[in-house]
C-alpha cells in the first residue's frame, strides 16, 4: 500500500534498534537514487552522500552526534553533508555562485567559505 505524503510524515518513527543484518547494496542503491532526486533551491543538489560500514567511523559518526550510540548499531549509515563550498562557488551542480548574486549576505559567504571562524558541533 502506498502512502500518501501527509500519511507517511504522520506514521515515521525513529528507528533505535538494528537487525545484525548486512543492508543489501541494491536496497542502499535505491535509497540513494530516491534521495538525489529530491527537489533543492535552483536544482543545486548540494547534498553528498556517503555509505558508512566501518564500526570505527559509525562510533564516530555517533559520538558527534551527541553520542546517540544506537547510530554505531546500525548495519549501515548513510550520512548526507551539504556541498556548501561547491554550492557557493555555483559548481555544486553548476549553478550561479549564489554569493557573487548577492543571494547570500557577505557574512555568510566569508563564513561558508572558511574566512571567518566555524561553528563547532556543540
Amino acid at each position: 500500500m502506498l502512502l500518501t505524503t501527509k500519511e507517511a510524515i504522520e506514521k515515521r518513527r525513529s528507528i533505535r534498534k538494528f537487525k545484525p543484518v548486512p543492508v543489501p547494496d541494491e536496497h542502499i542503491t535505491a535509497l540513494l537514487d530516491a534521495a538525489r532526486l529530491a527537489p533543492s533551491g535552483c536544482n543545486a543538489q548540494p547534498w553528498r552522500f556517503k555509505v558508512v560500514r566501518d564500526s570505527e567511523t559509525k562510533w564516530n559518526l555517533a559520538h558527534a552526534a551527541y553520542d546517540q550510540s544506537f547510530i554505531a548499531q546500525a548495519p549501515v549509515v548513510l550520512v548526507c553533508c551539504a556541498d556548501v563550498e561547491g554550492y557557493l562557488r555555483g559548481t555544486a551542480s553548476g549553478i550561479q555562485d549564489l554569493g557573487q548574486t548577492g543571494r547570500l549576505t557577505t557574512g555568510l559567504c566569508k563564513y561558508f567559505s572558511g574566512e571567518t571562524a566555524r561553528w563547532t558541533s556543540r
